[in-house]
C-alpha cells in the first residue's frame, strides 16, 4: 500500500460530493492495494468486477453479452447499497468480446455511485492506457472527466 496514494483518496473523497463524476481512478499499476486499503478502513464494500460480473455473463450466450455488461454492472453496484464502492479487478471490462469502453462505462455510474477504482494501466498524464498495442485487450482513453490520483 502507498500511503501517498491513501492520504490523496481520502482528501478527494471529502469534496467528490459536489462533482458531477464522482470517480477516482487510482493508479496503482501492477501492484497496490491502496484501494482495498481505503474500502476496509472506510467500510466500503470492495468488489471484484472480473469474477462478479463473469459470474452473471455466463448466463448469456456470447452474442447477448455486450448488451448486458451495464444492466449487469447496474445491478452489481446495486446490490452493494452504497453510496461509495470501491472497485478492483476491472480487466473483464477490457475483453474484447464485450466491447465496452471501459472508463466511460464506469464514468457513467459514477453519477450516482461514488467510485474508487483501481487502474492496472499506465497513466502518463494525458491518457490511460491498458495492455499493450497489439494485445487483444488494448485500450487507450484521453477522454476522463473524473479525478485521477497519481
Amino acid at each position: 500500500m502507498r500511503t501517498d496514494l491513501v492520504r490523496k483518496i481520502e482528501q478527494e473523497l471529502k469534496s467528490i460530493s459536489s462533482k458531477y463524476y464522482k470517480i477516482l481512478l487510482v493508479c496503482e499499476h501492477q501492484k497496490g492495494n491502496s484501494v482495498q486499503y481505503i474500502g476496509q478502513s472506510g467500510n466500503f464494500p470492495v468488489l471484484n468486477i472480473s469474477l462478479l460480473l463473469s459470474e452473471k455473463l455466463k448466463e448469456y450466450p456470447r452474442k447477448r453479452m455486450t448488451n448486458r455488461v451495464h444492466a449487469l454492472l447496474s445491478d452489481i453496484l446495486k446490490e452493494t447499497s452504497s453510496d461509495v464502492i470501491c472497485l478492483e479487478h476491472i480487466e473483464i471490462l477490457f475483453d474484447p468480446n464485450l466491447n465496452q469502453d471501459a472508463i466511460q462505462l464506469l464514468q457513467s455510474f459514477s453519477r450516482n455511485y461514488t467510485l474508487i477504482v483501481s487502474w492496472r494501466g499506465t497513466y502518463n498524464g494525458k491518457k490511460f492506457t491498458y495492455a499493450v498495442p497489439g494485445h487483444p485487450e488494448y485500450y487507450e482513453c484521453s477522454d476522463f472527466d473524473g479525478t485521477i490520483i497519481t
